[in-house]
């Protein structure tokens, strides 16, 4: 069964490979006729941009750390947590996580779920 479903998904790959460079063509054709040049040049200037804006991409995830992945918080898993929810790095980590939300924001790791119910209200 497991081969069938490997086989069917990559000749569906396959499929969306051979669309992608039906469109890449049909842009290139585009950009051709925009930049009234040969189609060489259209391709280069094309794969330039490509390499370019995902050059941009990687360096900026390259740079970018989540701060729960930073080396204080390191190989603390949700059992951790269970077991040590009452130390100030569990608290560190909820607020952190809480940061982002409206009515979470600042609880910590204290909150209960009286207290979730009581901030739904």
């Amino acid at each position: 069964m497991f081969e069938r479903v490997q086989f069917f998904l990559l000749a569906a790959a396959g499929m969306v490979a051979g669309g992608c460079v039906v469109v890449q063509q049909a842009l290139n054709a585009t950009l051709r006729s925009e930049l009234s040049s040969s189609a060489f040049w259209a391709a280069f200037v094309s794969y330039t941009a490509g390499v370019l804006t995902l050059a941009d991409y990687n360096r900026r995830v390259k740079e970018f750390t989540p701060t729960l992945s930073g080396p204080k918080y390191r190989n603390k898993c949700e059992s951790w947590l269970k077991y040590h929810a009452d130390t100030p790095t569990a608290d560190e980590i909820y607020r952190i996580e809480q940061a982002t939300s409206r009515r979470l924001k600042d609880q910590g790791a204290g909150l209960r779920r009286v207290d979730i119910d009581a901030l739904r209200t």
